[in-house]
């Protein structure tokens, strides 16, 4: 029987001082650097003389939307995984407002269940090639609708106007000067966000 009496020190480490001790070893000999004073991390993109992705204040990217308000269009942001593009932020549009925005008394005038069919950007100006149900709507409702998908799409820098079409279709739009082929956000000047 034995007392413990003559039991070697190390014997009594316990698991997690030996795995502090694995994960300093095998840490050194990754090559991880050994500062011996506090350093800035740099977050810059990997690569080559990368560049750095737009993003808010916060470090958090942003999809910007527009939707309609009491008597013009509200702008709202929404986070994102990754930065968007014209293309992606009108699908995102199209899914309608979130009930934390319906809260807001913010609401869509794009017909439910309109689909983004494609998108093409030359020279500045996108072209969207919208779903059928967009032939839905007439009259103000359909200069709301127009007006949230310009001011989204344009949005982003590298667009400055936009054209419309239903089913491969092109169409003239309504708009505060009456239908037109192209428009911008100045030919919705009477929805501008205050």
């Amino acid at each position: 029987m034995s007392t413990g009496a003559g039991r070697r020190p190390w014997l009594g480490l316990t698991a997690s001082v030996v795995m502090a001790l694995a994960v300093t070893v095998t840490a050194a000999a990754c090559g991880f650097p050994q500062d011996s004073r506090p350093r800035a991390i740099d977050d810059a993109p990997p690569g080559i003389g990368g560049t750095s992705v737009p993003t808010t204040a916060a470090g958090a990217r942003e999809t910007v939307l527009y939707f309609v308000g009491r008597d013009e269009l509200v702008k709202v942001t929404r986070p994102a995984e990754t930065t968007p593009d014209a293309e992606s932020a009108i699908r995102v549009l199209l899914a309608g407002v979130t009930r934390p925005e319906q809260l807001r008394d913010l609401l869509s005038s794009i017909p439910p269940n309109t689909e983004l069919r494609g998108s093409r950007l030359r020279n500045g100006v996108l072209t969207l090639d919208l779903s059928a149900e967009m032939n839905g709507i007439r009259g103000d409702g359909a200069t709301q609708a127009y007006a949230q998908m310009v001011y989204t799409a344009t949005e982003r820098s590298d667009v400055e106007a936009v054209r419309f079409s239903i089913e491969g279709k092109p169409v003239d739009v309504q708009s505060d000067a009456g239908n037109l082929g192209t428009v911008t956000r100045k030919d919705y000047s009477s929805l501008a966000p205050g």
